[in-house]
């Protein structure tokens, strides 16, 4: 099925079916008034429901959809890795949308899917960040910056010992091991994808190399949630108020700087190289996050997770540039090619300054 199939008769009626079967049972049926596709992203397919209840139909709800692509330079897809933390996270503070239901089952609707609630807010991408009013002053950048680290710390905090996360707790592991498995599985995305349609990539395999052979060893028991894609676009605000954390497909167990490394390094900081995730300059960061009490802002390990972040940019930029040359709807993926030379100099030198004791960022 197509990103459109959803808009055929008999899909609907499935997929309304099991709407009222799985995600509001309490609800005497369902109808789907509204369905469209969110625009953007190589990843998952998202879709905004606006449904009523057929008997009630006074009773409204917005939904949001994701299912799996067909194919895509993030697979392989796993609906259960959001799902499971999305239903487990609120036990521990932790902002995210509430999800009503998740298959595997494709004769739904054709591939894995999860339904959630809409959040309503403002979402923010990286790009047009200095267009959003709330950002633009300094002591209010500031309580952003603390949403985000309450909701950061609250991750952290999390006891996934207790939850029932296969798909995100994974293969057991100290935190250096963890981190190879992740260098490995990146790597063979060039080696798979990228290699035997263009040239090289010596300085992904130099860094790939690099961080297996520097990765601090967390023993597992120190390990925490890591949500993987940090950053504005997967945050959703009411006005200074985080009310949620979205995307949560990259997440694993490691390190506790590794979401901080995700803020600081240089794609999260383009146009504002100062201001760490685009919030706050570095001392300030680390300044906010030991006030929680939780646990010491170590530099060093943050210089090391920076890089780690920067390789992983720097592997899925060529995977993403051979799929869109491979899919003619993807051609807008072009401007991404000077980023391939920017990932790999900005590589280099973080490497360089981490060897030599700069820890400044």
């Amino acid at each position: 099925m197509s990103a459109d199939d959803l808009g055929r008769p008999e899909v609907r009626r499935r997929l309304e079916t099991y709407l009222a079967e799985e995600a509001l049972p309490d609800w005497s049926g369902v109808e789907i008034q509204d369905l469209r596709r969110a625009t953007g992203g190589l990843s998952w397919e998202t879709f905004f429901l606006s449904v009523a209840e057929r008997d009630a139909p006074e009773r409204r709800a917005r939904l949001a959809l994701k299912r799996a692509p067909e194919r895509g330079p993030l697979e392989p897809y796993d609906i259960r890795k959001e799902a499971s933390l999305l239903a487990a996270l609120p036990a521990g503070g932790v902002p995210v949308p509430r999800v009503l239901a998740w298959t595997r089952d494709p004769s739904v609707i054709g591939r894995e899917f999860s339904v959630m609630e809409f959040v309503e807010g403002e979402n923010p991408d990286l790009r047009k960040i200095e267009d959003w009013e709330e950002w633009n002053d300094e002591a209010a950048r500031g309580e952003l910056a603390d949403q985000v680290l309450g909701a950061l710390t609250a991750l952290h905090r999390f006891d996934w010992r207790r939850a029932d996360l296969p798909a995100v707790v994974g293969e057991p592991g100290t935190g250096a091991e963890r981190l190879a498995r992740s260098v490995d599985h990146y790597q063979g995305k060039i080696e798979r994808y990228v290699i035997p349609r263009w040239p090289a990539q010596p300085m992904v395999r130099h860094a790939g190399l690099w961080l297996k052979q520097n990765a601090p060893d967390l023993p597992e028991d120190e390990l925490v949630i890591v949500h993987g894609d940090f950053r504005f676009g997967n945050w959703m605000w009411r006005g200074r108020r985080l009310a949620a954390v979205m995307d949560w497909e990259r997440a694993s167990l490691g390190d506790p700087m590794q979401d901080l490394g995700f803020l600081c390094m240089p794609l999260a900081r383009q146009r504002r190289p100062e201001l760490m995730g685009m919030l706050v300059p570095l001392d300030d960061l680390a300044a906010r996050y030991e006030s929680r009490g939780d646990r010491e802002f170590d530099r060093r390990r943050l210089h090391f997770y920076v890089i780690y972040w920067q390789f992983v940019e720097a592997a899925l930029v060529p995977r993403g540039l051979a799929y869109a040359a491979e899919d003619r709807t993807q051609l807008r993926s072009i401007t991404a090619y000077p980023q391939l030379n920017i990932n790999t100099r900005q590589l280099a030198e973080l490497i360089d300054d981490y060897e030599a004791g700069r820890h400044v960022l």
